[in-house]
């Protein structure tokens, strides 16, 4: 990553949110810009309701250079940390498979005595978005007697690895950096959105009927 790029993309982000906040705040607290002083030339607004489609402009210009700068910067770490937080979404998904398994319920029947069951490893073969395939190996230890190692192959489909990526995208965006870098500003953009919307929408609509 240059230094040129993310200086560029410190740069957007600031943009972004710094139009988001005066923008927000614009609606919100009524502001009517009338006139402002140029170096000691007055400029006279004739219809300040341009302003709010100007600073929309403006805002949406920093947002799609924020998404490129975003996608030019890669992932920055969120990948991995995505995949590592995920990973005991993953097990815990297999780890319930397990225990509804013929192989768990065998074990069980062939033990009259309670059984602790315990992650030792898991390996994953294929780790797609809506996919994962791999082994976990579970220690069963019995009440006064050793363990047993009982290696389980699972293969979790799309309804366990959506859940697992929700949960771990979640945690990604507001655990971890990322939430300064991503999630902040992409929030202060919809809540800008949000208090500016309908005045925006209704100023048009005003402006096609008449």
């Amino acid at each position: 990553m240059s230094e040129k790029l993310h200086d560029g993309f410190v740069r957007q982000r600031r943009n972004l949110m710094m139009m988001s906040v005066f923008v927000g705040l614009y609606q919100l607290a009524g502001i009517e810009l009338k006139k402002i002083n140029f170096f000691g030339n007055e400029i006279v607004f004739k219809n300040p309701e341009l302003l709010s489609v100007f600073m929309w402009v403006l805002l949406v210009y920093w947002l799609i250079r924020f998404v490129q700068f975003s996608g030019e910067m890669g992932d920055k770490g969120l990948k991995g940390d995505f995949l590592n937080l995920r990973e005991p979404f993953i097990r815990y998904f297999a780890y319930r498979i397990f225990k509804g398994s013929k192989g768990y319920k065998r074990i069980i029947a062939e033990s009259d005595k309670n059984l602790v069951l315990q992650h030792r490893g898991m390996e994953i073969y294929e780790n797609g978005l809506f996919e994962s395939q791999g082994a976990v190996n579970f220690l069963l230890n019995e009440e006064g007697a050793g363990g047993l190692i009982e290696k389980f192959q699972f293969d979790l489909g799309i309804r366990a690895m959506f859940m697992s990526n929700i949960a771990a995208l979640a945690r990604v965006m507001l655990f971890t950096r990322h939430i300064t870098e991503y999630t902040l500003p992409l929030v202060m953009f919809i809540l800008a959105y949000l208090t500016s919307v309908e005045s925006v929408a209704q100023m048009i609509l005003g402006w096609i009927v008449s």
